[in-house]
């Protein structure tokens, strides 16, 4: 049934109003890639040339599941090949891998420039799927500030692997999005990290609440705020937010 859902329905008929730039310079490179590099650039590439930029941040769940709404990721399963195929892409010296796991962030992936080849990004007139009409400036900001929250989302509900090791299945629930979109409005991204990177810690406290997925922290929120505001009064172990 899936299978059948995911039938490449063809291409479009007007090619040049249906495209996202793609380095030229690439003609000479593909036999060099694996099938795994080369889904992985491709992918790193949409979210860089594509968006007219040449660098973006990405979690390893974003690359694989993709976006919600937007795209499907690359469908590599294992973090164990994405990283080979990272590392390999890494080694040819086609991107830059700045870790975010110092900043409980995603990493950054730019791509290496050669400013002699002369391909700076520039930015085209952005077509519309009716007629090729160019879209207007709140349409492009709107596509845009959608496509930030949902790899915001997804770099959020990454944090959960170090205490549900099921994770990767919150990416396509919509119920568990929903939940942590909230709480995203709610608290902003950098306190929900914040509180997403002690969790291992407070899930092995004595009368703190267990939380594994985005549902149960919107459910638990204000009992696990009042646990750690009681930790803090009492001095003994400080844990802040």
């Amino acid at each position: 049934m899936e299978q059948q859902q995911l039938r490449f329905p063809g291409f479009p008929e007007k090619p040049k109003e249906n495209y996202w730039q793609y380095p030229e310079i690439m003609n000479g490179f593909w036999h060099s890639l694996t099938p795994v590099e080369q889904k992985i650039l491709d992918y790193i590439l949409r979210h860089t040339w594509g968006w007219h930029k040449n660098s973006d941040y990405l979690s390893y769940g974003t690359i694989k599941n993709g976006i919600l709404n937007i795209d499907k990721g690359t469908g590599i399963k294992s973090d164990k090949t994405l990283r080979k195929g990272l590392k390999g892409l890494e080694e040819k010296n086609m991107i830059r891998i700045y870790s975010g796991k110092m900043k409980g962030i995603a990493n950054c992936y730019s791509l290496v420039l050669n400013e002699g080849v002369g391909q700076d990004v520039k930015t085209p007139p952005v077509k519309s799927k009716e007629g090729g009409r160019v879209k207007s400036k709140d349409t492009i900001n709107n596509t845009i500030n959608t496509i930030t929250i949902n790899k915001e989302i997804n770099d959020l509900i990454d944090l959960f692997k170090r205490v549900n090791p099921s994770y990767e299945r919150l990416f396509a629930n919509k119920t568990q999005r929903s939940a942590l979109e909230r709480l995203y409005e709610k608290l902003g991204k950098e306190k929900l990290e914040q509180i997403l990177i002690i969790l291992p810690k407070t899930n092995q406290m004595k009368y703190a609440p267990i939380i594994c997925t985005p549902a149960q922290l919107e459910d638990k929120i204000g009992l696990l705020i009042a646990f750690i505001q009681k930790e803090r009064n009492q001095e003994s172990k400080v844990i802040k937010i």
